[in-house]
C-alpha cells in the first residue's frame, strides 16, 4: 500500500509538473523547475522515473535508427527560413545558438524559437533542445537582446545574496526566450595553469566557485533550464580552438585540484557536464571527451548517474582535428566512450550522422550506446515539456505513454509569444536594475 501511494504521488506530480505544457498556454509560462538531485533520489521519484524510463524506451522504439542517432547531435542553428524549406531528414537533438543567429529583438527571438518548436510538433518529430553559451562577460550569446551580463570574475566581487537575485533574473530571461539548455557555468577553479585561457570566465578559488556558480546553477534549475557545467576536468593555458591542451600533473594533483570541484557539483546539483578536449597523461593518452576511462569515472561519481547528460565540446576544434581526430573518427569515439551529446558548430551535420550510423551497422556496442544516450536525452525532454507524458491508471496497473506534443494553433502561438515576451522584459528590467546598482 505504501509503494502504491508513492507511485500515485508521483503521478500527481507528473500530471501537474509535466503534462501541463501541452494543455494550457498560461501554464507554459509558469516555468517548471528542473528536478533537484535530492528529488531524483527520493523514493517516489525513483518509482516515477522507472515508469518514465519504460515509457521513453517504448517511444524510442518507434523511432528509426537514424532518428535515434540524430537525437545525439547538437549542432549550429541554421536559420528559421532554411529549416522551413530544407528540413526533410531526421531532426537534430539540439540547436546551438551563437550571437550571429540571435535576432535583433527579444520579440523576434521568442517568435522564432516558438515557431520552430511548433514546426517540429506539427511534423510529429521530437523538438530539439535550444542551447547557448551564456556565462557572462564576453561569452554572452544573448547580448543582442539581454544587454551586458557581467563576467564570472566580476560577479564574484558582489555578495552571494546579490548574485542569487541577479542570476535569477538572467535565468528568467534565458528561459523566457525559449532556451532549455545553458552551456554554463565554468566551474574550474582558477590557477596559474589555466587563467591565461579562462581569464574572467573563472569565478576564482574553490569557495568562490561554490558560492557563485552554485547561485547561477540554482537559478537556472528553478527556472526550467538545464545547466551544463564545464570544462571537465579542466584546462591548461592552451586554447582548444587552436591546439591540444595537455595537463601534465600527478594523479594526486589531478584528484585534489581538478576533480574535487566537479565531484562536489555532481553530488549537489542536477547538471550536465561538458567534457573537454584536454589530455591528462597520468590517466589516459586520449582526450577526455574520447576517453572511456575519464567518462566512466565521471558518470560513476554522480549520484544520479543514469540521468547525467555528458556533452562533448565542439568536435570540430583544432585540438582534435589537428591531432589525429578528424570528425568522422571523433564522433564515433566520443559516443563509444560515453558522450551522450556530440557537438558540432556547423549546421550541415548530416555527414557526421552518416559516419556514426555506418560504424554502428556491425557494432552492437555502438548501437546500444546510441539507444542508451537517445533514451537519456528523451527523458530530459519529457521533464522539460518538449515531449508529452500521459499517465493513466487501470485498476491496480499504472502506466505512462510518451508522445510528441500537439502543435499550437495560430492564436495559441500568438498568445504564447505575448506571454513569453512580457516575461522576458520583466526579467530584463530586474536584471538591469541590479546591474546598474552593483556592477
Amino acid at each position: 500500500m505504501y509503494t502504491k501511494r508513492i507511485i500515485c504521488t508521483a503521478f500527481a506530480v507528473l500530471t501537474i509538473h509535466i503534462s501541463i505544457f501541452c494543455n494550457s498556454i498560461q501554464s507554459d509560462i509558469l516555468h517548471r523547475a528542473i528536478p533537484q538531485l535530492q528529488d531524483l533520489n527520493s523514493e517516489y521519484h525513483r518509482q516515477f522515473e522507472a515508469l518514465l524510463a519504460s515509457a521513453v524506451e517504448t517511444f524510442a522504439a518507434t523511432l528509426s535508427p537514424e532518428e535515434q542517432a540524430a537525437q545525439l547531435f547538437h549542432v549550429s542553428f541554421p536559420s528559421e527560413e532554411y529549416l522551413f524549406t530544407h528540413d526533410t531528414g531526421p531532426a537534430a537533438g539540439g540547436f546551438l545558438f551563437f550571437g550571429f543567429n540571435i535576432p535583433a529583438t527579444a520579440d523576434d527571438l521568442i517568435s522564432q524559437n516558438a515557431a520552430i518548436r511548433n514546426f517540429y510538433n506539427a511534423k510529429g518529430q521530437v523538438p530539439p533542445f535550444y542551447s547557448l553559451d551564456c556565462e557572462g562577460g564576453y561569452v554572452n550569446r544573448l547580448s543582442t537582446v539581454a544587454g551586458r551580463i557581467p563576467a564570472p570574475a566580476a560577479v564574484s566581487k558582489v555578495s552571494g545574496t546579490v548574485s542569487k537575485s541577479y542570476y535569477n533574473a538572467v535565468s528568467r530571461m534565458i528561459s523566457a526566450a525559449g532556451f532549455t539548455v545553458n552551456l554554463a557555468p565554468v566551474i574550474e577553479t582558477a590557477n596559474e595553469t589555466n587563467i591565461s585561457f579562462l581569464d574572467n570566465r573563472a569565478y576564482g578559488d574553490y569557495d568562490s566557485v561554490e558560492t557563485y556558480a552554485g547561485s547561477f546553477i540554482t537559478a537556472m534549475l528553478e527556472n526550467g533550464l538545464y545547466p551544463v557545467v564545464k570544462h571537465y576536468p579542466g584546462n591548461t593555458d592552451a586554447d582548444p580552438h587552436l591546439g591540444l591542451p595537455v595537463l601534465n600533473i600527478s594523479e594526486d594533483t589531478y584528484q585534489e585540484q581538478y576533480l574535487t570541484v566537479f565531484n562536489r557539483f555532481l553530488s549537489e546539483y542536477t547538471v550536465g557536464v561538458l567534457a573537454a578536449h584536454t589530455v591528462v597523461p597520468c590517466i589516459d593518452t586520449a582526450p577526455v571527451c574520447l576517453s572511456s576511462t575519464h567518462l566512466g569515472s565521471l558518470r560513476t561519481s554522480s549520484p544520479a548517474a543514469d540521468d547525467l547528460l555528458v556533452f562533448s565540446d565542439d568536435l570540430l576544434m583544432k585540438a582534435l582535428t589537428k591531432n589525429g581526430y578528424p570528425p568522422e573518427k571523433s564522433v564515433v569515439a566520443a559516443v563509444k566512450a560515453g558522450v551522450d551529446v556530440v557537438m558540432f558548430s556547423v549546421s550541415q551535420w548530416e555527414p557526421y550522422l552518416k559516419y556514426l550510423l555506418q560504424n554502428a551497422e556491425n557494432d552492437d556496442y555502438l548501437q546500444n550506446r546510441i539507444r542508451e544516450s537517445c533514451c537519456r536525452i528523451l527523458r530530459w525532454k519529457c521533464r522539460m515539456g518538449l515531449l508529452s507524458v500521459t499517465a493513466k491508471s487501470e485498476g491496480q496497473s499504472l502506466s505512462m505513454t510518451v508522445s510528441v506534443n500537439n502543435p499550437f494553433t495560430e492564436t495559441q502561438l500568438q498568445e504564447y509569444c505575448t506571454l513569453r515576451t512580457a516575461e522576458f522584459y520583466q526579467a530584463k528590467t530586474d536584471a538591469d536594475t541590479i546591474y546598474q546598482r552593483y556592477f
